[in-house]
């Protein structure tokens, strides 16, 4: 469980939290299942030719770079470590 998510909680929440999220498992492990295909079908779409003749292309590059960070985030979080 990535530390961010328990700093700040006092000790019974942290426990409480903790056991919600050991429960939580099924619900977090089907999540991380569509955030990774749609981390997937962003990074297949950098790669559209679509994208290449955009004016904008650096831009549009550089928006999705950002989302799929997220999504590694978000993955990260949703992860036992």
């Amino acid at each position: 469980m990535n530390i961010k998510l328990i700093q700040g909680l006092d000790k019974e929440d942290e426990l409480i939290f903790r056991e919600d999220f050991i429960k939580a498992k099924r619900f977090r492990k089907r999540l991380a299942e569509v955030i990774e295909k749609e981390m997937r079908a962003k990074e297949k779409s950098m790669r559209d030719d679509a994208n290449f003749s955009s004016p904008s292309w650096s831009l549009i590059q550089a928006e999705k770079i950002g989302q799929v960070r997220v999504y590694e985030q978000f993955l990260d979080f949703l992860n036992e470590k």
